[in-house]
């Protein structure tokens, strides 16, 4: 089985184009393929079955020629929104010192990631970082991601996050599997 969440993020049409052929592929040759897109049109491609996800709950789960891509692309992005601004509508609208800030530009999610784990990961406990992200799924993926690593979404309106750096290096942290690993940086 091959897991890939968002395997061409970040990626010119040609690459994308060349992963996900080398994926169908290996599908078609047997293999399990699942993979996470935020290219509705990507997915209705080049894909056996869609699941489309809205704040959690499945909307759609079919294959592509059954499904409307314009419909699911809009119900995505407008339950993507909704549901951040939902989750942190009862933030306090205060604009607390910011000690760093980074234009991320479009950098996509995989990226996006990356590089704000590193800036974190030099920044001291409690230090604040101003995150633009134009990226369509930072609305869902910044609080996602905050969670998971345990620092603070302390703002946010798309496409501007404010993010606390709240657990020092060194802390230990839970993994899915119930044990504990050591954070080194982010």
């Amino acid at each position: 089985m091959i897991l890939a969440d968002e395997p061409v993020a970040s990626l010119d049409p040609e690459s994308a184009a060349t992963v996900l052929d080398t994926l169908h592929r290996v599908a078609k040759a047997g293999v399990a393929v699942v993979a996470s897109l935020h290219q509705v049109h990507l997915a209705m491609t080049y894909a056996d079955r869609i699941v489309a996800l809205r704040a959690g709950t499945v909307i759609a789960d079919a294959p592509p020629s059954d499904l409307d891509a314009r419909a699911i692309e809009q119900i995505c992005a407008r339950s993507g929104e909704a549901a951040a601004r939902e989750e942190h509508s009862t933030m306090p609208d205060v604009s607390p010192h910011v000690d760093v800030e980074w234009n991320a530009g479009d950098l996509g999610c995989g990226e996006l990631i990356l590089e704000l784990r590193e800036r974190l990961g030099r920044m001291r406990p409690g230090q604040i970082i101003k995150v633009t992200a134009r990226d369509p799924g930072a609305p869902a993926d910044m609080p996602a991601w905050c969670r998971l690593t345990g620092h603070t979404l302390v703002h946010m309106e798309h496409p501007v996050y404010l993010i606390r750096r709240d657990r020092p290096p060194g802390d230990q942290r839970p993994r899915l599997d119930g044990q504990t690993e050591r954070q080194h940086g982010g």
